[in-house]
């Protein structure tokens, strides 16, 4: 089994995992970045309807080390965030390994390091197997990773249709994943999504719980035993992302001296 060597593995790359990997960038720390979808932060680039807008000021959402341009409103659209999200990642050069899907991340003993087995479906011979092995592991895959219906008391029963998940909402337009396509009056978002970090992250017994929230409490919630941190976890939007990254960054550089 061969494995690919980094100093830090950092998974997800929305807004928390390019955080980390500016904070760790600035420290000159290396590392590498694995991505399931074929972009970073495609939450916002592929699921988000195109009026949102950052509901807090700018100021307490910029990410670390690079601040908003002068020229943005208090109050920021998703193009504009999305824009300086694609600044951000050419600005220090964050070039994340796409199509990576997580499978098992497990800290073994005898090395001291954190093994993760990822299924790389961007390859050109087909899906292939990788393994990578690095001292830290970063937990970056976000409070919305997978998109979840729950089940509702009264649904078997109910009278009017179900559609399957929403694939993109462009105006009044939803597609939805079976590739059909419909118009709407008015959209009300009631669904969510559920984190997936329980179905791949072994040997941690201290910092997630079963529903991917930190088991610490604030401000101690985003470090764990043996060399694993979160980041973005601690329901405080991309105020604690920021906060989050630069302890990370910090933490990671101090183990090295």
């Amino acid at each position: 089994m061969e494995e690919q060597a980094a100093e830090v593995i950092i998974v997800g790359s929305g807004p928390s995992g390019l955080a980390t990997a500016a904070c760790l960038k600035v420290h000159s720390i290396p590392y590498v970045i694995l991505e399931r979808e074929d972009c970073f932060a495609s939450l916002w680039k592929k699921y988000s309807y195109d009026r949102l807008h950052l509901h807090l000021a700018k100021q307490f959402c910029d990410l670390p080390h690079m601040p908003f341009p002068p020229s943005y409103p208090s109050f920021i659209s998703k193009n504009l965030f999305v824009k300086y999200l694609d600044d951000y990642v050419s600005h220090f050069n964050i070039i994340p390994l796409y199509r990576r899907s997580v499978e098992l991340a497990n800290y073994d003993e005898a090395s001291r390091k954190w093994i993760v087995k990822v299924m790389n479906y961007g390859s050109t011979s087909g899906k292939v197997e990788e393994y990578y092995s690095g001292k830290f592991l970063v937990v970056a895959s976000g409070e919305a990773s997978n998109p979840f219906t729950p089940d509702i008391d009264g649904l078997s029963t109910f009278t009017g249709k179900v559609l399957p998940g929403i694939e993109s909402i462009r105006g009044n337009e939803v597609l939805f994943v079976n590739g059909q396509s419909h118009s709407f009056d008015s959209i009300i978002f009631c669904t969510g999504f559920k984190r997936s970090t329980d179905m791949w992250l072994k040997g941690d017994d201290y910092l997630l719980g079963e529903d991917g929230i930190p088991k610490p409490s604030f401000p101690d919630h985003w470090k764990g035993k043996n060399g694993l941190y979160c980041v973005g976890l601690s329901r405080r939007g991309l105020y604690g992302i920021n906060a989050d990254a630069r302890n990370i960054a910090d933490d990671i550089k101090f183990s090295l001296l």
